[in-house]
């Protein structure tokens, strides 16, 4: 249920950003655990942004490195062609988000971006990595209860 919600939101996002964009629309998914929301995201990025249309970069971060590990096997052995190593738009990588957030190369950047986890408000770093009008889809409110 999560993850459908994130992509309906996903997709109006994409859909708007495809069409007002010069360069590529970038995606960030913080938190991407085995990989399956950035290889989602990467799919819905390829059905909304055809080839020879505007072209989508995904970078999937995650902070847990045997995840990251298996992330990228579970990619390369199901969704090879997605991976940036294969000429794709996915970039897995071993990152945390909030240490992202604070460099400079990535301030602004991302037309969206999905965070796995909830947090308890919407933070200044969340909203620092955003494009004008881009959008964050992310559970908000209390970690230990629905949010």
């Amino acid at each position: 249920h999560v993850h459908a919600s994130a992509l309906e939101l996903a997709a109006e996002s994409l859909a708007r950003a495809s069409v007002h964009h010069n360069g590529a629309v970038r995606i960030l998914d913080i938190g991407s655990g085995c990989g399956i929301m950035a290889v989602l995201l990467a799919r819905l990025a390829e059905s909304l942004c055809p080839v020879g249309g505007v072209a989508a970069e995904i970078t999937a971060v995650e902070h847990v490195g045997d995840l990251v590990s298996s992330s990228i096997q579970n990619v390369a052995r199901n969704h090879s062609g997605l991976l940036a190593a294969n000429g794709g738009p996915l970039t897995i990588a071993c990152a945390d988000g909030r240490t992202l957030a604070r460099g400079e190369q990535h301030a602004g950047a991302f037309d969206l971006v999905h965070v796995g986890c909830a947090l308890e408000r919407v933070e200044e770093w969340l909203v620092g990595l955003l494009t004008p009008g881009g959008r964050a889809v992310c559970p908000v409110g209390a970690t230990d209860a629905p949010q």
